[in-house]
């Protein structure tokens, strides 16, 4: 235990992921091969416990690298709410880089929501970019709201009713998630523009 709790503190990241896919897999993975498929509207079979996967990776991740300071640092930023007016428009409009980390880990859903069953070639094409796209909004928006992981959870609550949910299926889900990965494509842009020197960028005439 103790080499693990070492190797967990020199490599937090990757921990975290190994953590995130194997809790979340466990769930999934023996409903996916006993056949079981996700339904709207059925209360069961469900997946939604393992989408706590993440959480439980980042708490055990947190506890051994960090203690009981870091335990009461994440809970605090879990229910931070104060988050300031850039942060308040943010989370009014649920239109850092772990896009394929985070696709990875919604791979076994395929093989149980029966939503994700049904994707053609090119919404599946979609579906990882608009993934790759969240990523970047999600760590733009824990960026400017001072770290709240409260404020984050909220926007992704709102970009999954505004994009996956029944009610929104259709030309408000399109919308949704195009203004997602505009907004990611912006974020980019200025990225670039802020670290790129004058002098170097390509002129627009």
């Amino acid at each position: 235990m103790h080499l693990l709790a070492n190797s967990i503190r020199r490599h937090p990241v990757a921990a975290f992921l190994v953590l995130a896919y194997v809790s979340a897999g466990s769930w999934w993975i023996p409903l996916a091969v006993a056949g079981a498929v996700v339904r709207p509207g059925v209360g069961w079979p469900t997946h939604m416990i393992g989408l706590c996967g993440p959480a439980l990776a980042a708490v055990a991740v947190t506890a051994i690298v960090d203690g009981r300071a870091g335990l009461r640092d994440l809970a605090g930023r879990m229910t931070k709410w104060r988050i300031g007016w850039s942060g308040v428009v943010m989370l009014a409009v649920p239109v850092g880089l772990l896009g394929l980390g985070w696709a990875g880990w919604h791979a076994p859903l395929f093989f149980l929501v029966a939503k994700f069953q049904g994707f053609s070639a090119g919404t599946l094409a979609g579906f990882v970019l608009g993934i790759a796209a969240g990523a970047l909004v999600l760590s733009s928006v824990y960026d400017r709201t001072g770290s709240s992981i409260f404020a984050v959870a909220c926007w992704h609550a709102a970009y999954n009713l505004s994009s996956a949910s029944t009610a929104t299926q259709g030309v408000i889900a399109a919308l949704s998630t195009t203004a997602v990965m505009v907004w990611a494509a912006w974020l980019l842009l200025a990225a670039y523009r802020r670290r790129t020197p004058k002098a170097l960028r390509p002129s627009m005439k």
